[in-house]
């Protein structure tokens, strides 16, 4: 599933949290990152939302 145009990281990250089972963020190169993981959100958050809103995911 492809997510587009996240402006509200907190929202996406407590939708995240609500899901039941693994949800993972899988780069083209195939690493995953569990985003149930605080840790890995934070990460994201410092990577990925870095210009304000998270184009695509």
């Amino acid at each position: 599933m492809k997510i587009q145009n996240v402006t509200d990281v907190d929202k996406f990250f407590k939708v995240i949290d609500e899901c039941k089972g693994t949800v993972e963020l899988v780069s083209p190169d195939g690493d995953r990152i569990n985003l149930k993981s605080k840790l890995a959100q934070y990460v994201s958050i410092a990577s990925i939302f870095a210009n304000g809103y998270i184009r695509e995911l």
